[in-house]
C-alpha cells in the first residue's frame, strides 16, 4: 500500500479511542505479536542506549560541543550570580522537557521559570527581566517556527542558549541565539530511520539527559560542597520519601558538635542562610574536592581498561595484518586522512602519553557517515576517538 493509498485508508477509519480497526485482542501472551512487541521495546531501548553512549562521547572528546557548554554553563551560572533566573521555552514535546528541567533547576535552589511561546505574545514576555534574566528554548529539530516568532520579541540583553540535535535548523543560525547546548543525533539513530516514524523518543530522550547534567553541574557551580547541598536539598525537599531519606543521611553525617546547629537550620527556613557561611571559602579553596575528582576520574578509567571481546578480536587481527600505519597525530588533511584509511587496514596512533589502534573499516565508515549528516570535517576527530582502542 503506498502512502496516498495508506492515508486515504486512514481517513476512512474509525479511529475513536473507543476502538479500531487496525488492533485486535491478544488473548494468549505466547503471541507472535506480542512476542514482535517485546522485540521493538529491546530494541527501542538499545537504540536509547547508543544515542546516550554517542552524546558522553561528543562532550567528551568534541571540542567544539565543549566549547558551546562552556561558553552555556558561563551564562547560566552568571545569570543567577546576579540575582537572576533561568527561562526556558519549547513547543509540543520540548515544553514538557522545559517544565521538567524547571522544576529540577528549582529543586536544586536555582531561580528557574516557564515560558510557553503561545503565552509569551499575550503577554507571558513579561516573565523575562531585561539584562537579568537569560532564556533556554529547545527545539530538537532546530526550526520551531513558534520559538522563532518570539524570538523576534527577545531583547538583545537577555543571553538565548539553545538545545537541539541539529545544527542546520533556523534556530541553530538566529542572530539571538549566543550557545548551543547540542544534542547530537546521528542520522542511522533517527526516529524516522529506526521506527518510520517521526514520534520524538530519541531525540527528547538526548535533549533531556543533557539538560539533566547541565542541571546539575550548574548546582555545583552554585555550590560546591556536597555537605551542603545535600543540606540544602533536604529544606528544598521537607516532604516525602526524598525529604525523609536527605534528613536521615545529614543526621548520620553531622558530627555530635555541629549537629543541633544544622538540624535546626535544615528544619528552620529562617536559619537556612546559616548554611551558606563558608560558601564563597568552600569555592575558592577546591584542592581536595579537585584531588578526590581525580582519583574518582582514575578509578573510571581503570574500569573502563578492561577490553570488550570485540576489542579483543581486534587487537588480534590487528597483530595479524600486513597492513597497519604508525602516525603521531590524526592527519589535518581530508585527503591524506582517506588515504591512510584507504590503504591501511589499522592505524597506529602513537603520541607521547598514549598509543592507540584505529579500525579502518570503521574508519571508513564514520567517514561515511559524517558526509551523510553533512558535518563538518573538523567533526571527525572526537567520533574516531570515540572507536580507538589504547594498547
Amino acid at each position: 500500500m503506498d502512502n496516498y493509498s495508506a492515508t486515504s485508508y486512514a481517513s476512512s477509519v474509525n479511529l475513536s479511542r473507543d476502538s479500531s480497526t487496525f488492533s485486535m485482542d491478544i488473548t494468549d501472551d505466547s503471541s507472535p505479536i506480542l512476542s514482535n512487541a517485546v522485540d521493538s521495546v529491546d530494541r527501542i531501548l538499545s537504540n536509547q542506549t547508543k544515542a546516550i553512549r554517542h552524546l558522553a562521547s561528543q562532550f567528551k572528546y568534541s571540542s567544539w560541543s565543549i566549547s558551546q557548554l562552556k561558553n552555556s554553563l558561563i551564562t547560566l551560572n552568571n545569570t543567577l550570580h546576579r540575582g537572576g533566573k533561568i527561562v526556558l521555552s519549547g513547543m509540543g514535546k520540548s515544553f514538557k522537557i522545559s517544565t521538567k528541567t524547571v522544576a529540577t533547576l528549582n529543586s536544586l535552589g536555582l531561580h528557574a521559570a516557564n515560558l510557553h511561546p503561545s503565552e509569551a505574545l499575550h503577554g507571558d514576555l513579561g516573565i523575562i527581566k531585561d539584562g537579568l534574566d537569560s532564556l533556554i528554548i529547545i527545539s530538537a529539530s532546530g526550526n520551531s517556527p513558534e520559538l522563532s516568532l518570539m524570538l523576534q520579541h527577545i531583547p538583545l540583553s537577555v543571553p538565548v542558549i539553545l538545545v537541539t540535535c541539529s545544527k542546520k535548523g533556523a534556530l541553530s543560525n538566529h542572530p539571538k541565539v549566543t550557545s548551543l547546548l547540542y544534542a547530537e543525533l546521528p542520522s542511522h539513530l533517527s526516529e524516522k530511520n529506526l521506527y518510520g516514524l517521526n514520534a520524538p523518543t530519541i531525540s527528547t530522550t538526548l535533549c533531556l539527559s543533557l539538560l539533566d547534567a547541565v542541571s546539575i553541574a550548574l548546582s555545583e557551580l552554585n555550590v560546591s560542597d556536597l555537605n551542603i547541598r545535600q543540606a540544602l536539598f533536604g529544606f528544598w525537599h521537607p516532604g516525602g520519601d526524598i525529604g525523609a531519606k536527605f534528613r536521615q543521611s545529614l543526621a548520620g553525617k553531622m558530627s555530635s558538635e555541629t549537629k543541633d546547629e544544622k538540624e535546626a537550620a535544615v528544619a528552620n527556613p529562617a536559619e537556612k542562610d546559616n548554611l551558606y557561611k563558608s560558601h564563597n571559602e568552600v569555592n575558592n579553596d577546591l584542592n581536595i574536592s579537585v584531588e578526590n575528582d581525580k582519583s574518582a576520574d582514575e578509578e573510571k578509567d581503570k574500569d573502563e581498561s578492561f577490553l570488550k571481546l570485540s576489542d579483543i578480536a581486534t587487537l588480534r587481527a590487528y597483530r595479524e595484518s600486513e597492513l597497519v600505519s604508525t602516525i603521531t597525530k590524526f592527519p589535518e588533511s581530508e585527503l591524506e586522512f582517506l588515504q591512510l584509511i584507504s590503504l591501511n587496514e589499522y592505524l597506529v596512533i602513537d603520541s607521547n602519553d598514549k598509543k592507540a589502534i584505529l579500525n579502518c573499516e570503521s574508519a571508513r565508515e564514520i567517514y561515511r557517515q559524517v558526509k551523510k549528516d553533512e558535518q563538518e570535517w573538523y567533526e571527525i576527530n572526537w567520533r574516531l576517538k570515540e572507536v580507538m582502542i589504547d594498547i
